[in-house]
């Protein structure tokens, strides 16, 4: 009589288990897809959302610039003193042509925060060859609000990274 109660009881739990992990992932799918918005966009409106964003930090040159197909620190970026600001969101925005997509995406800096390894900006997918600059969130906030990346591969995409 006791292993069945055994039984009875393990089973109980892993269905306990099971229903726990489906509310996670449906939570988890939901807040992904409250923080992204995927619209449809013509060449000129994309121009309008990435210019928006450079007049936001009045013509600040991005963090991480690209030169002689190597990404690195802006040195105009890396002269200023320590901000204190405290940053509170990371922004992308995406523009595929191909798609006539723009994809925006917003998460809370603290995510950033909790992530024990540094973010990697670069790979060969973002046109940045396998040349990686890492970057802490420790790291970001001493550069203070602005614009991190501002990418346009060959292909004709662009990507705009950055945090407020």
């Amino acid at each position: 009589m006791a292993v069945r109660r055994w039984v009875w009881v393990v089973g109980g739990v892993a269905i306990v288990l099971a229903f726990l992990g489906i509310a996670a992932a449906i939570v988890g799918v939901g807040w992904v897809t409250s923080h992204t918005q995927v619209v449809a966009a013509t060449s000129a409106s994309a121009a309008d959302a990435f210019k928006a964003v450079h007049d936001e930090f009045g013509g600040q040159p991005p963090l991480i610039e690209v030169r002689d197909d190597t990404p690195q620190v802006s040195d105009a970026r890396a002269a200023r003193p320590p901000s204190t600001t405290r940053l509170t969101s990371f922004h992308v925005l995406v523009w595929a042509p191909r798609d006539d997509k723009l994809v925006r995406v917003e998460l809370p800096f603290w995510l950033l925060r909790i992530k024990s390894a540094p973010i990697e900006f670069g790979d060969y997918a973002s046109g940045l060859g396998n040349t990686r600059i890492t970057m802490t969130a420790e790291e970001l906030e001493r550069y203070g609000p602005g614009i991190l990346l501002d990418l346009q591969p060959a292909k004709g995409e662009r990507i705009l990274i950055w945090v407020k």
